[in-house]
């Protein structure tokens, strides 16, 4: 009976263990342009769909979730290939060069992604 304690007492500890080495859970919250534009976010609702779910997948992965297609918005996001370019979703930019409305890209790296990774876990500093 001793022998089995034992056992099931190492089986419980490698179970532990190993769930400590997992990482959390992504973090999400719905942001829309009313709120976006009331204040959260300086106004500028970089997306052309009005709502979607901004989630920070660790260690600090940010994406935008809008009708069921989560698009990425950090680089690193980008990288990993599982989500979708988040150009499809970004409004239109211009700038006015003489006459001519040129075409530019929205930036959406500043405030959502701050934004996004604010839901991110600290980092644990390694010595």
């Amino acid at each position: 009976m001793g022998t089995r304690a034992g056992v099931a007492a190492a089986g419980i500890a490698l179970i532990v263990a190993g769930c400590a080495d997992d990482p959390p859970p992504p973090r999400s919250v719905e942001v829309s342009r009313a709120q976006w534009q009331s204040g959260a976010g300086n106004g500028r609702w970089p997306f052309t769909v009005d709502r979607g779910v901004l989630t920070c997948h660790p260690p600090d992965w940010v994406t935008f979730t809008a009708d069921g297609t989560e698009y990425a918005l950090t680089d690193d996001a980008r990288w990993l290939g599982h989500y979708q370019d988040v150009k499809a979703v970004l409004r239109p930019g211009y700038v006015q060069i003489n006459d001519d409305r040129q075409p530019v890209p929205v930036d959406v790296t500043s405030t959502m992604v701050d934004r996004g990774r604010d839901l991110c876990p600290p980092r644990s500093s390694a010595p």
